[in-house]
């Protein structure tokens, strides 16, 4: 119901709309690389959002050896992607100390995106 008023109310809706997955992408990222297990850091560096207006994402393990982390594909239109693109990080999310923290990412992404919509369909509707 949210994301149909907020789809009504045209490049603003759509804006306030935007503005509420980069947050919660931002929230479901973060859940996910704080519950990644850590060997040289590379798989949590790695989890990040993107848009489609992200044009690359490169991060660096602890001993600062560099990648990139650009998703194979982008998003469209009014959506946003989190997660990893790390070969290891399925069989880490499995078996590792840590594991399920892909879920524990989307749990929270899950959770916070009705408040965010709303905060954000709000914050339109009282502008001027």
């Amino acid at each position: 119901e949210l994301q149909k008023k907020l789809r009504s109310l045209g490049k603003k809706g759509e804006k306030a709309l935007m503005q509420a997955l980069k947050e919660t992408s931002i929230e479901g990222s973060s859940t996910m690389a704080e519950n990644c297990p850590r060997v040289t850091g590379r798989l949590a560096s790695s989890v990040h959002f993107e848009t489609p207006t992200t044009e690359h994402f490169v991060y660096k393990d602890a001993n600062g050896r560099g990648y990139i982390g650009t998703f194979l594909n982008s998003p469209k239109g009014l959506s946003v992607m989190f997660g990893t693109n790390v070969e290891y990080a399925e069989a880490a999310n499995e078996n590792s100390s840590k594991p399920k923290f892909f879920e524990k990412g989307i749990a929270r992404a899950r959770q916070v995106l009705p408040m965010r919509m709303k905060k954000n369909l709000d914050k339109i509707m009282n502008e001027k």
